[in-house]
């Protein structure tokens, strides 16, 4: 039981002797700063997900290619693998579930059903949460009937498993969003919600992230990575379009504002965690919806489309 957190505690301190600096708005990644000259700059950045490591940095630098080496000869590793590679197969690993056909739509399915249900809505969360945004309301809807599965629930998801592997190959894709300062990048946030879209009228509400070139901010046709995404049942009941409209919008305000704190850090400032408003003005965030009437309202109290 201890293992997951022992582990952590390990790579942690392996890190720390490598060089690397943890950030304090992400305890799972860490960036490497060259203190030699008259300023401080990072030269490299790292993350981890489990087992799964992600490096970056500039590799001639003699410091970053010893903190890169100090955590090789820390572990017994597969291969690493460097600009392209295939991060893995995934979506040709999900099998559908199987249950007789014949059955009514409205059936209450067995436990051994439900068992295979949470499997396989698990396995296809895991491929939404890392690569497959374009899942993830079906995903969300599909989650939200695991407390009394039907029949029709096992029908829908096996219609989910065969999408997301004839999509197998469609992934997400990253180019360089080019201006000289880091700083620069524009971080926008795409908000939707749908009232009463799902079993027992719950709504649904949804958020996009992305990075983007600062041109955007004048209607440039800017390129975007993709940072964060989600899809899902907001936390109160919503009596309203704008009531489901607000909460997507809230919790996509939150965010973005870590993904701004994190990008601060990554970029060598240093964010106070108890005031982080104080340098969050250094990076432009951007909230974007599709609801007039919430526009409307924000417009007449304080300024929060650009904050």
């Amino acid at each position: 039981m201890n293992a997951p957190s022992q582990w952590h505690v390990s790579v942690s301190k392996t890190m720390l002797e490598a060089g690397f600096e943890v950030l304090q708005t992400d305890s799972c990644a860490w960036r490497l700063v060259d203190r030699s000259g008259s300023k401080p700059v990072v030269i490299g950045l790292a993350c981890a997900h489990v087992d799964d490591f992600l490096f970056a940095g500039e590799s001639s630098h003699p410091t970053y290619q010893r903190a890169v080496q100090h955590v090789y000869d820390a572990y017994q590793w597969s291969n690493w693998e460097a600009d392209t590679y295939m991060h893995c197969e995934y979506c040709a690993q999900i099998q559908p579930i199987m249950f007789d056909r014949n059955r009514s739509d409205k059936e209450s399915v067995t436990p051994e059903e439900h068992q295979q249900l949470r499997a396989v809505l698990g396995a296809a969360q895991w491929r939404v949460y890392q690569s497959g945004p374009i899942h993830g309301a079906r995903l969300s809807m599909l989650q939200s009937q695991l407390v009394s599965p039907t029949i029709q629930t096992l029908k829908e998801t096996n219609k989910l498993v065969r999408e997301m592997y004839a999509q197998r190959h469609v992934g997400l894709r990253y180019e360089p969003v080019e201006h000289e300062d880091p700083l620069d990048t524009v971080f926008v946030a795409w908000t939707d919600a749908a009232m009463g879209n799902r079993k027992g009228f719950a709504s649904s509400g949804g958020y996009f992230i992305g990075a983007c070139d600062p041109r955007i901010l004048d209607g440039t046709a800017s390129k975007v990575c993709p940072i964060s995404w989600n899809s899902g049942r907001p936390p109160r009941v919503a009596r309203s379009s704008l009531s489901a409209e607000v909460q997507a919008f809230s919790i996509a305000k939150e965010e973005l504002m870590m993904v701004r704190m994190e990008w601060l850090e990554m970029c060598g400032e240093t964010v106070p965690i108890h005031n982080p408003v104080s340098v969050l003005p250094l990076v432009k965030g951007v909230l974007v919806t599709d609801a007039r009437s919430l526009f409307d309202v924000i417009q007449k109290g304080p300024g929060m489309a650009v904050v």
